[in-house]
Parts: structure tokens; C-alpha cells; sequence
């Protein structure tokens, strides 16, 4: 019955008057202890969700609506966000196809938000670009901590690091009790911002494709495989220069080395090193790793 009424009324103040989509897709972004799994009970209005490493999804109805909604794993609050999760976040996308109608940035009221908690969300999101923040809402949990206060006294009053994420996410933001189960009020008016979001952003969700088609590459990974292999070459034409100065000042024929050869799991040829003796006079003189 509820879930009727919500439903007319959004035909009824819409724009255009269109009906509400059939299928939501939401991600929820937040640190540890910011509620995301209690969020995320309450907007499926069952007990789905706990604390975990990894992406997970669960899926539920609202009247005529599929609902679906990823949690991402947390990071302790102050702290650098790990790579493993901004791969998790990355994934997150792909669980939801074609993509996610909203990313919802979980913020607890009953915590200080910090330029360290802005900047953790900023850099796992920029993988996306800007254009990610057109999908992006501010879902406070903890409701209950304002007391009488107003949700903007709050914003007002946290600092210019919580204003300056509520503005890159174009003012839209929603307030979650996250106590029980029992009141949908709160969560009808979460599906009815998002759905203003989503007619406002043409009814169209967000894609991990660019324009031409091709998927977002991992900033920092590719950074880490060019100085790999920089590195890497360095210190093999390091070894190289060890080895022959070290046959140079032998005075007799350098015995064949052995050299093992290795591979990787995946397939990939890996060169391997191989202690190397030196002998004169019967006696070990020059120590060096040789990789071939």
C-alpha cells in the first residue's frame, strides 16, 4: 500500500510525468564504521548486508521496482585507501550492469568529517572522471545524532570539507536513521531524489566506457608497470656491468655458469638468478647474481 502511494505520487511530480524505472542500481562508498551495511538493510528493508573485504550485491523489490545495491569494503577513517579497494570500487561498476544509477557516499553524522575522508573519496572515484559526480548523492546514516537540528545546520557547521564533497555532488544528499527496518518513509524519499537525479541525467546510468568506447585503465597501476620495468632493466645492465668486470680481472677461462630459467604463473617468461662463484686460487673472490 505504501509502496503504491509512493509510487503515484512520483508519476503525479515528476518531470513529464513519467513513471519510475524498473530497476535501480546502487553503490554504496564509504569507510568502516560509516554504516553502509546498516544502509544498505534498510533501503532493502531486510538483514543482507554485513561487514566485508570484497563487493558484494543483494537485490529487492520496492512496489514495482527491482532494486539493486553493491556495498564496496570500507577503509579505516584517516587513513591512505589501499589499492586493493580502489580496484574493489572499480569492480563495484561491473556488478551492476550496465551500470550504476547512483553512487551513494556514505557519511556518518555521528563522526567528524575530516579532509582525509574527503580525499579518500575524491581518489576512489577518479578513475571515473568528473563526470561521475553527476551520479553521485551524500547518504548521511545516523540521522538520529542531529536531534533537532536540521541536516544543512549540519553541513554548515562540519567545515568546508564535507561542504565541498555535498557540492561536487550537486547538492543532493539524504538522511538514514539506520536503526530499524520498520520505517520506509525515509527511503521513499531516498528512491524519489534518486529518480529526480536520474531524469535529470536523461535516464541514463553511469558507464565505465568513455565515449569511444573504451573501458577506464587503472591510473596507478599503469604507473607502477612503466617503473617496474625501468627498474627492472636498471638493474639487470647493473649486473651486466658486475659480471664483466669481474671476468675482466680474471686471469683464467671463467667457467660456464649455470643459469636456471623460470616462469611465471601466468606464462610469462621470468628470468631467474643464480649465485655465480669466482674461484682463484682455490679460493671464492667476487660474489654477483647474473640474470639472464
Amino acid at each position: 500500500m505504501h509502496e503504491t502511494i509512493f509510487l503515484i505520487s512520483f508519476a503525479s511530480n515528476s518531470a513529464g510525468g513519467k513513471t519510475p524505472p524498473a530497476h535501480l542500481r546502487l553503490v554504496m562508498v564509504g569507510a568502516q564504521w560509516s554504516a553502509k551495511s546498516s544502509a544498505g538493510n534498510t533501503i532493502l528493508r531486510k538483514k543482507a548486508f554485513r561487514r566485508t573485504e570484497k563487493c558484494v550485491k543483494h537485490e529487492g523489490n520496492f512496489g514495482r521496482i527491482n532494486v539493486a545495491v553493491v556495498e564496496t569494503p570500507g577503509w579505516p577513517a584517516d587513513t591512505t585507501v589501499p589499492v586493493w579497494l580502489k580496484e574493489e570500487v572499480l569492480r563495484s561498476v561491473s556488478m551492476c550492469a550496465p551500470g550504476p544509477h547512483v553512487f551513494l557516499l556514505v557519511v556518518p553524522i555521528s563522526k567528524a568529517f575530516t579532509e582525509e575522508d574527503h580525499k579518500a573519496l575524491v581518489e576512489l572515484l577518479m578513475p571515473f572522471g568528473e563526470r561521475v559526480w553527476r551520479h553521485c548523492m551524500v547518504l548521511f546514516t545516523w540521522g538520529d545524532w542531529l536531534n533537532d537540528r536540521l541536516i544543512e545546520e549540519h553541513i554548515a557547521g562540519e567545515g568546508k570539507s564535507l561542504q565541498r564533497l555535498v557540492e561536487k555532488c550537486g547538492y543532493r544528499y539524504h538522511v538514514l536513521n539506520c536503526h530499524g527496518l520498520g520505517n520506509h518513509f525515509p527511503v521513499k524519499r531516498l528512491f524519489q531524489k534518486i529518480i529526480d537525479m536520474i531524469t535529470r541525467n536523461k535516464e541514463q546510468c553511469f558507464s565505465a566506457e568513455s565515449k569511444q568506447g573504451k573501458k577506464h585503465k587503472l591510473p596507478w597501476r599503469s604507473r607502477q608497470s612503466v617503473l617496474t620495468e625501468e627498474e627492472w632493466n636498471r638493474r639487470e645492465q647493473e649486473l651486466i656491468d658486475r659480471m664483466l668486470r669481474a671476468v675482466a680481472n680474471e686471469p683464467e677461462e671463467p667457467t660456464q655458469p649455470f643459469v636456471k630459467r623460470g616462469a611465471s604463473l601466468d606464462g610469462v617468461f621470468i628470468p631467474s638468478s643464480e649465485l655465480i662463484l669466482i674461484r682463484e686460487n682455490s679460493e671464492f673472490v667476487s660474489y654477483f647474481h647474473l640474470c639472464v
